[in-house]
């Protein structure tokens, strides 16, 4: 098994975890709308 669940899992979340250090330096008004909510 190579191409498991875990695997799109992990992906996933190696992805968001990029897109959430990434985000603030160009945009602020969402992560600031986030902390809001």
């Amino acid at each position: 098994v190579g191409f498991s669940i875990w695997t799109v899992i992990a992906f996933l979340l190696l992805i968001g975890v990029l897109y959430l250090l990434f985000r603030p330096a160009k945009r602020h008004s969402l992560s600031h709308a986030a902390e809001r909510a």
